[in-house]
């Protein structure tokens, strides 16, 4: 639990940094690039840093995880700019998730490998 909280807060305070940079990022165009990136491999480490070897025991987590990183993000964005709106937020939530689930599925197969290549 405590390593999820620590990846998360630092995947939230990489993407805040890049949002407040995003005049530069947006002059270079690498703005959703950048953002995919951090997404995604913050959904890899969430698989990464649990001690499960269970595929199934991954996914509730991998999902929880998801939902609350990609929501904390999205309300702390809309409430900096001063314009929550609740159908921007389900908009822009769900692309989120689905980024951070795929991250984490490929963070499963990681972790797969891994433990079949350690077996042998």
């Amino acid at each position: 639990m405590k390593k999820t909280f620590i990846i998360s807060a630092s995947s939230l305070a990489l993407l805040f940094l890049s949002e407040i940079n995003s005049e530069f990022l947006e002059s270079i165009g690498i703005v959703l690039f950048h953002t995919f990136i951090i997404l995604f491999l913050t959904g890899m480490m969430l698989i990464l840093a649990q001690n499960e070897t269970s595929s199934y025991k991954f996914i509730p987590k991998l999902l929880i995880g998801s939902m609350i990183v990609g929501s904390v993000f999205i309300i702390t964005f809309q409430l900096i700019n001063k314009d929550f709106n609740f159908g921007l937020f389900i908009e822009a939530l769900l692309p989120m998730i689905f980024i951070l689930f795929v991250g984490g599925l490929v963070g499963i197969v990681i972790r797969g490998t891994r433990l079949l290549i350690e077996g042998k």
